[in-house]
């Protein structure tokens, strides 16, 4: 028992959900609890309304990574690296900035039109976080 398990069994959640159906929308209370949010945030991009413990969202990018969805990993760790920019917990590694990276780029070379356009800002978005959340580290 311990917050270890409870951060697994957050992964798992995801995990089987996507499971099931790769493109469903994950619900915000489960994304809420990632970050160590209140059960109500709508998106891991919103602000956070308690400075609660993550429950381990580099599991849940690679997760989400393993299941196609790029885009929303991409968007977990640009939140994450907002939240330790204010000094919040720092759970994004190099190694897993350079997963995350080229996993968007090569999504966002294959897409087409408008959404191709938006994955490339996201992509470029975490280049730049990634380096002043880098340079800034402890």
């Amino acid at each position: 028992d311990g917050p270890h398990l409870s951060w697994e069994l957050t992964a798992i959640a995801i995990q089987a959900l996507l499971d099931e159906s790769a493109g469903q929308e994950l619900p915000p209370w489960l994304l809420g609890q990632v970050l160590g949010d209140s059960p109500g945030r709508a998106s891991p991009s919103a602000p956070a309304a308690s400075g609660g413990t993550p429950r381990n969202p580099a599991l849940v990018c690679r997760v989400l990574l393993r299941h196609g969805r790029t885009a929303d990993a991409l968007d977990l760790a640009l939140a994450g690296m907002a939240r330790a920019l204010k000094g919040q917990a720092r759970w994004l590694t190099p190694g897993l900035l350079d997963q995350l990276h080229a996993a968007g780029q090569a999504l966002a070379r294959s897409e087409t039109g408008p959404s191709a356009d938006g994955l490339a800002l996201r992509v470029e978005q975490l280049k730049d976080a990634a380096r002043t959340y880098l340079l800034s580290g402890e």
